[in-house]
């Protein structure tokens, strides 16, 4: 099972920083920015290093916060296990890149997610309007279309 990360920027007007993805899962749709877990690196370290690449944003880990890690199945099969992190402080304007196209502001309260990725309105929610912090699974169908489960439990502050 592949692990990777995906975080998200948040700014003081409540809205968070999405791009198009222009490769592999989900091409065209909406997401943070994110990749995988490379050798010995940690999820955050991970986190900050694709933040950078995919977007020229630079931020440390201490600026992280988990408040997610979900595992993604397609038909009951284990894809890949996802490290999520919010961030409020990093440095720099984000651009576009080989990996996300022009990154767009998008207020948590009207989030896009008829643009993103279908497990998206399950999970974002939770985590991201109620702020709760969840270790979850999401079983996708076999291609990826639509959430054939989803579930969670809080985890600790």
């Amino acid at each position: 099972m592949n692990l990777v990360t995906i975080c998200f920027c948040l700014n003081d007007n409540k809205e968070v920083l999405l791009a198009p993805k222009k490769r592999k899962v989900g091409v065209g749709l909406l997401n943070g920015y994110g990749g995988k877990i490379e050798g010995d690196e940690t999820p955050s370290s991970a986190a900050v290093r694709e933040l950078r690449h995919e977007s020229s944003l630079v931020a440390f880990p201490n600026d992280l916060d988990e408040v997610a890690i979900i595992e993604f199945m397609y038909d009951g099969q284990p894809k890949f296990k996802c490290h999520i992190f919010t961030t409020r402080l990093w440095q720099g304007e984000p651009v576009e890149s080989k990996e996300m196209g022009p990154p767009e502001w998008h207020p948590l309260s009207r989030l896009p997610y008829d643009r993103m990725m279908p497990a998206d309105g399950y999970w974002i929610p939770v985590v991201l309007l109620a702020g709760l912090r969840i270790d979850g699974l999401i079983n996708y169908n076999t291609d990826g279309t639509a959430v054939n489960e989803f579930r969670f439990r809080p985890l600790a502050p």
